[in-house]
């Protein structure tokens, strides 16, 4: 049996069981970024109102409240292959569903909440899944190089897939559904056919399952520093997409909103292009806050312009330093945990930053249904900065600038 520390010696490019792994997400990226900006222009047209197209995008975010800790518990219970083909399957009968309630033209606001938050809390549950697997695939010499290699090819899907959502809705509103729903089977198929186990860890821990995650994130100060300050910086992100997508909507087309999304994940790509350089260099501490000022900056233009073309430029610009800050947080995350509570450490992670990401949208519909889009991104600046500044004054603050230095221990 091949072990992690012998797939570390192993080029990325010739990991066949990498290759297929990442190939089976790219598939099912590129159709999950169509319905990405599919889902609210689809809520926004079909109900007329703000605040329940917001209703559908905070459930599609806020299932993660509910499945929580059990996404992890399942990831670190079950054969985490199967599991993630299941989650797969499963997504895509969601995607189905609401496919096949577009086409009969009967679209109740439960309904898509229904899927909406169903879709959610299977992400959840694969997300958790997907990233206690990769330290089993490359090895720890090769995490930092191969979740690079991940968001490179995220953010590059997330450049074609807006668009591509954007001119699938102007053609067909269930035809970026429908997509979904084939990118997802194949994705399932791909995931079969990784041979290396990514075995459970099932008899790693005693007593409560579901709170081991939580001791571990409490006991360790990196984290928990960094998992609270990226929840704040979550609120902001679902409250500037819902801001700017509601914003482009009164005053340009699908197609220019899916090309803003996609300069968005442009920045990304740049981004990841350096971030192991980066991440090699800067300390994790200065990433954060260069992500947070980034953004609080970025925010405050968005709101003084409504030209698409600064628009595009912006949200470019506001996504240059998440990868490099995505990696020195996986990477600690990695190093600190024990690999049988991979999946619970995971979990508890995405649940807390899920907690903002639900709030995000929320927050930005009842705003713009009470004064305007422009003012929902001058407040989500101000929550930015607040979160930001608030970090520079906590205690101890010049001792948390060794967080890459500690990385490297």
């Amino acid at each position: 049996m091949t072990t992690a520390d012998s797939v570390g010696q192993e080029s990325l490019l010739h990991n066949q069981d990498y290759l297929r792994y990442w190939f089976a997400r790219a598939v099912s990226t590129l159709g999950s970024q169509a319905t990405y900006v599919a889902f609210p222009l689809m809520a926004l047209g079909t109900f007329q109102s703000a605040l329940a197209a917001s209703l559908v995008t905070a459930c599609s975010y806020g299932s993660t409240l509910v499945v929580g800790l059990h996404a992890g518990v399942l990831a670190d219970q079950f054969d985490r292959k199967w599991l993630m083909v299941s989650v797969e399957v499963l997504q895509a009968m969601a995607m189905l569903a609401m496919a096949t309630m577009l086409l009969t033209g009967w679209v109740p606001l439960a309904g898509a909440c229904a899927v909406a938050f169903v879709n959610g809390a299977l992400f959840a549950v694969y997300a958790s899944c997907s990233n206690a697997a990769l330290p089993d695939l490359v090895g720890p010499d090769l995490l930092p190089r191969a979740i690079a290699r991940n968001q490179m090819r995220d953010f590059a899907l997330a450049v074609a897939g807006p668009p591509l959502g954007g001119l699938l809705i102007v053609w067909s509103i269930e035809a970026p559904f429908l997509f979904n729903v084939g990118t997802l089977l194949l994705a399932a198929v791909l995931t079969a056919t990784i041979r290396r186990p990514l075995p459970s860890g099932r008899a790693a821990v005693r007593g409560r399952a579901s709170l081991a995650g939580v001791r571990l994130v409490l006991r360790d100060r990196v984290l928990r520093w960094a998992t609270l300050f990226l929840a704040g910086q979550s609120v902001v992100l679902t409250s500037s997409f819902f801001a700017v997508v509601a914003l482009l909507a009164n005053r340009s087309s699908a197609v220019t909103m899916g090309v803003a999304l996609a300069c968005q994940a442009g920045g990304g790509l740049l981004g990841s292009l350096a971030a192991t350089r980066i991440h090699a260099r800067v300390g994790g501490t200065q990433l954060l806050l260069a992500q947070g000022f980034s953004w609080t900056a970025g925010l405050g233009l968005l709101a003084v312009t409504v030209n698409p073309v600064v628009v595009c430029v912006v949200l470019g610009f506001m996504w240059l330093t998440v990868p490099a800050t995505r990696i020195a947080f996986q990477t600690h995350l990695t190093v600190v945990t024990p690999p049988g509570v991979r999946g619970r450490v995971q979990s508890v992670v995405f649940l807390v930053q899920s907690t903002g990401t639900a709030i995000g949208p929320l927050l930005a519909g009842v705003v713009i249904s009470a004064t305007s889009d422009i003012s929902t991104l001058l407040v989500t600046c101000l929550i930015s900065g607040m979160v930001t500044v608030s970090c520079v004054l906590l205690p101890n603050f010049r001792a948390r600038l060794t967080w890459r230095r500690n990385l490297d221990e």
